[in-house]
Protein backbone atom coordinates (compact mmCIF):
# COMPACT_ATOMS: atom_id res chain seq x y z
CA UNK A 1 0.00 0.00 0.00
CA UNK A 2 1.11 3.52 -0.74
CA UNK A 3 1.19 6.05 2.05
CA UNK A 4 -0.78 9.24 1.63
CA UNK A 5 1.06 12.56 1.59
CA UNK A 6 -0.08 13.15 5.16
CA UNK A 7 1.18 9.74 6.29
CA UNK A 8 4.52 10.39 4.58
CA UNK A 9 4.82 13.74 6.36
CA UNK A 10 4.06 12.14 9.73
CA UNK A 11 6.60 9.41 9.05
CA UNK A 12 9.27 12.00 8.14
CA UNK A 13 8.50 13.91 11.34
CA UNK A 14 8.76 10.75 13.42
CA UNK A 15 12.08 9.72 11.90
CA UNK A 16 13.42 13.25 12.27
CA UNK A 17 12.41 13.32 15.93
CA UNK A 18 14.09 9.95 16.52
CA UNK A 19 17.29 11.16 14.86
CA UNK A 20 17.26 14.41 16.85
CA UNK A 21 16.69 12.58 20.15
CA UNK A 22 19.52 10.14 19.41
CA UNK A 23 21.83 12.96 18.29
CA UNK A 24 21.15 14.98 21.43
CA UNK A 25 21.54 11.91 23.66
CA UNK A 26 25.01 11.38 22.19
CA UNK A 27 25.93 15.06 22.51
CA UNK A 28 26.39 15.82 18.82
CA UNK A 29 25.48 19.15 17.24
CA UNK A 30 23.66 19.55 13.94
CA UNK A 31 26.90 20.88 12.45
CA UNK A 32 28.84 17.77 13.52
CA UNK A 33 26.19 15.51 12.00
CA UNK A 34 26.18 17.61 8.82
CA UNK A 35 29.95 17.23 8.53
CA UNK A 36 29.72 13.48 9.13
CA UNK A 37 27.08 13.08 6.40
CA UNK A 38 28.67 15.67 4.07
CA UNK A 39 25.44 17.70 3.96
CA UNK A 40 24.56 21.21 5.08
CA UNK A 41 23.50 21.97 8.66
CA UNK A 42 20.27 23.28 7.13
CA UNK A 43 19.59 19.80 5.69
CA UNK A 44 20.06 18.26 9.15
CA UNK A 45 17.74 20.83 10.71
CA UNK A 46 15.07 20.35 8.06
CA UNK A 47 15.38 16.56 8.21
CA UNK A 48 15.05 16.52 12.00
CA UNK A 49 11.92 18.67 11.76
CA UNK A 50 10.43 16.34 9.14
CA UNK A 51 10.55 18.83 6.29
CA UNK A 52 12.90 16.60 4.28
CA UNK A 53 13.40 12.87 3.97
CA UNK A 54 16.69 11.34 5.06
CA UNK A 55 17.98 8.85 2.47
CA UNK A 56 18.39 5.30 3.74
CA UNK A 57 22.17 5.27 3.25
CA UNK A 58 22.43 8.35 5.48
CA UNK A 59 20.13 6.82 8.09
CA UNK A 60 22.42 3.78 8.13
CA UNK A 61 25.46 6.00 8.74
CA UNK A 62 23.58 7.91 11.45
CA UNK A 63 22.59 4.71 13.22
CA UNK A 64 26.24 3.64 13.28
CA UNK A 65 27.46 7.01 14.53
CA UNK A 66 24.74 7.34 17.16
CA UNK A 67 25.07 3.72 18.29
CA UNK A 68 21.42 2.87 17.74
CA UNK A 69 19.71 0.25 15.63
CA UNK A 70 18.44 1.47 12.29
CA UNK A 71 15.04 0.04 13.29
CA UNK A 72 14.96 2.41 16.27
CA UNK A 73 15.48 5.42 14.02
CA UNK A 74 12.82 4.36 11.55
CA UNK A 75 10.19 2.67 13.71
CA UNK A 76 11.03 3.99 17.15
CA UNK A 77 10.12 2.74 20.60
CA UNK A 78 6.58 1.71 19.69
CA UNK A 79 7.92 -1.17 17.58
CA UNK A 80 10.19 -2.33 20.38
CA UNK A 81 7.75 -2.37 23.25
CA UNK A 82 8.64 -2.10 26.89
CA UNK A 83 11.55 -3.72 28.64
CA UNK A 84 10.76 -5.71 31.80
CA UNK A 85 11.52 -2.71 34.05
CA UNK A 86 9.11 -0.50 32.10
CA UNK A 87 11.78 1.41 30.18
CA UNK A 88 11.49 1.64 26.45
CA UNK A 89 13.96 -0.34 24.41
CA UNK A 90 15.33 2.74 22.67
CA UNK A 91 15.84 4.46 26.01
CA UNK A 92 18.13 1.64 27.04
CA UNK A 93 20.22 1.95 23.90
CA UNK A 94 20.52 5.74 24.11
CA UNK A 95 21.46 5.80 27.78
Amino acid sequence: LMMTDEEQALHRQHIGAQVKAAREARGYTEIQIANFLAVSPEFVSRAESGEMSIPLHQLTHLADLLLVDLDNLIAGPASIGLAPDGARGSDLELA
